[in-house]
Formats: structure tokens, C-alpha cells, sequence
């Protein structure tokens, strides 16, 4: 199952790497990561995951630890 998580940060690119980062040594099986500026040093990602539910829930938990990221959610499908 694939599911795609969304989120924000102030962080630049420093956070980028941080989220990925994370994302590799949790052993998440990522699929995509796409970025988009959305201001000054601002940030907005949609991250591709293969996994369930469950997998969903712990990567937000994890997202949710990394300072300056915000707004971590589903995208549902459109």
C-alpha cells in the first residue's frame, strides 16, 4: 500500500536532510520525497511511503520529534 505524508518546515535545507536522514536509519521505505519552497527558508514536502496505516502513523510520530516541522498529515487521495 502506498501512502504519502505532508509537511512543513522552517528548517531549509538542513531539515531536508534531517527528514531524510530520519526516513533511511528508521528503515522507511521510501518511494519519493518531493520539495517545495514556499517562502523564505520555508518548506514543503510530500514524502511516498510503502507501507500501512501503522507505518503512516509511526513516521508522523517521528516527524513530529524533528524541531521546526510542522502542519504532518495524509495527504488524501484527490
Amino acid at each position: 500500500m502506498i501512502k504519502i505524508l505532508t509537511l512543513k518546515s522552517k528548517g531549509g535545507f538542513n531539515n531536508l536532510i534531517k527528514i531524510a536522514s530520519t526516513l533511511k536509519s528508521k528503515r522507511y521505505e521510501t518511494m519519493k520525497i518531493i520539495m517545495e519552497n514556499i517562502g523564505q527558508d520555508n518548506f514543503q514536502l510530500e514524502i511516498t511511503l510503502k507501507g500501512d496505516e501503522n507505518t503512516l502513523n509511526q513516521a508522523i510520530r517521528h516527524m513530529q520529534k524533528i524541531e521546526d516541522v510542522y502542519d504532518i498529515k495524509e495527504k488524501m487521495e484527490e
